[in-house]
């Protein structure tokens, strides 16, 4: 009974110190999960440090290649602006060694001063004053008249035979005779290209006079009132598309004067009826602005405007809602403006005949 009881006792203390050991061995396992865990949390926080440190480094990159750029663009604008200053320096000095200032050699001293060291001219009046200093000048003024009298004896001398062209005229040979003529008188002007000026003669003609010229001399002088229908296309529903722009409209169909534009005649024969429409012209625009002045500061909902604007926020007939017809007056009505039946008259004091015009 004792050797039982000392067994037991025996395999109780062995359990009890198995118990001790794994208990101890939980605690060991536990402490070692739990160092695991910080090791992983002081990983991560590294991890995330690395990343900003690379941020931050990819972002100090990014601002020195850009401060590098700027630099860059900095040295390219020095440079233009170098070989800017050089290109003047260059062009000063070479425009006084030229023509140029020996014909108007008192304004050397006027407008630059030589700079000798550096080779340079540098200027003596402000960069926005060169131009008036330029143009009073009493020597400037004196050569601006004298290409301004060559001009005008061209145009005094070629003006009758502008005027008398007639019909079966070569329109060849006049524009031979004035450009011949242009390169002879301004042959001796100074600073003046008798080619240049040669060629804008010959460009107003092959723009503009040389079809007026054909039309006088197939024609007659009498061509020159004449209108035409301008081109058009009209398609197989029957819509017209024009082709070129129309100098007038009447009854939506537009007209061209080849050789007169209406403008001229307006300015000529009705100086005073054209003054009163641009004026009342300029008198409605500006109503019109204060009308959009007023809807807009009181045409909102419960403002003073509401119901006479329409649903378009204009002035004008709200739909739904119960306006007064707009009475209707015509413009014939009024003193000073002619009425249809005058128009054949109005055209036959101007022109003559009014099949030109209408």
């Amino acid at each position: 009974m004792t050797a039982e009881l000392v067994a037991e006792a025996n395999a109780a203390e062995r359990e009890a110190a198995l118990a001790a050991q794994l208990e101890e061995r939980d605690v060991r396992l536990r402490s070692a999960e739990q160092a695991l865990a910080e090791r992983h949390r002081e990983f991560a926080q590294l991890a995330q440090l690395v990343v900003i440190r690379e941020t931050e480094r990819d972002d100090e990159a990014r601002q020195g290649a850009q401060r590098r750029a700027e630099i860059d663009t900095l040295k390219h604008q020095i440079a233009a602006l170098q070989a800017e200053r050089d290109a003047q320096g260059s062009y000063i000095a070479e425009l006084l060694a030229s023509r140029s200032w020996n014909v108007t050699k008192p304004l050397r001293g006027v407008t630059t001063v030589v700079r000798r060291v550096l080779g340079y001219a540098d200027p003596l009046v402000a960069p926005d004053q060169v131009r008036a200093t330029i143009r009073h000048h009493p020597d400037f003024v004196a050569f601006r008249a004298q290409v301004t009298n060559i001009l005008n004896g061209w145009t005094a001398a070629n003006t009758p035979r502008l005027m008398a062209i007639k019909l079966g005229d070569h329109p060849r040979d006049l524009i031979y005779t004035i450009a011949e003529d242009m390169l002879t008188r301004f042959d001796p002007a100074p600073l003046v290209d008798k080619y240049e000026a040669y060629q804008r003669l010959m460009s107003y003609w092959a723009a503009t006079m040389q079809d007026d010229v054909f039309i006088i001399a197939g024609g007659g002088w009498l061509t020159a009132r004449d209108l035409r229908e301008a081109r058009k296309e009209t398609s197989d529903d029957g819509k017209v598309k024009w082709l070129e722009e129309g100098d007038l409209t009447v009854n939506k169909v537009r007209l061209v004067a080849d050789v007169i534009p209406p403008a001229l005649i307006t300015a000529r024969f009705f100086p005073d009826l054209k003054a009163k429409l641009d004026q009342a012209a300029a008198r409605a625009e500006e109503l019109g602005r204060e009308i959009e002045e007023l809807a807009e500061e009181h045409g909102a909902e419960g403002g003073l405007l509401e119901l006479a604007l329409s649903d378009t926020g204009r002035p004008g007939k709200r739909s739904g809602d119960a306006f007064p017809e707009k009475p209707t007056t015509s413009w014939a009505s009024h003193s000073g403006c002619p009425s249809a039946s005058q128009a054949p008259e109005v055209a036959r004091s101007v022109w003559g005949a009014p099949t030109a015009w209408l």
